[in-house]
């Protein structure tokens, strides 16, 4: 689905604060704040270095997480990229320097 696509932060509108296992996501231009635990966290702390393609976010939570067997991993994931993309705290983009 988002296989080769690039995932970053939007460059306004996004304010966000990492500890250890969570992030708190306030979007300025929607009003709300969003907590984000787990998988989340990790992804918003990954992206606040680089903007990176789906399935390096892919690798390395399942690198950094013990995901149940039987579970589609890559849909997943590209399930919580677009909900946050959905909800503006995210973009996806074909191109990284779009």
């Amino acid at each position: 689905m988002l296989e080769g696509n690039y995932i970053g932060l939007p460059e306004q509108g996004v304010h966000y604060r990492l500890w250890d296992d969570e992030c708190v996501v306030f979007n300025s231009q929607s009003g709300q704040t969003h907590l984000l635990d787990g998988v989340g966290a990790f992804i918003f702390q990954l992206l606040s270095k680089n903007v990176t393609t789906r399935t390096a976010v892919l690798e390395y939570a399942q690198n950094a997480f013990e995901f149940e067997t039987g579970i589609n991993n890559k849909l997943l994931m590209d399930n919580l990229i677009l909900e946050y993309h959905k909800l503006g705290l995210l973009i996806i983009t074909e191109n990284p320097a779009a």
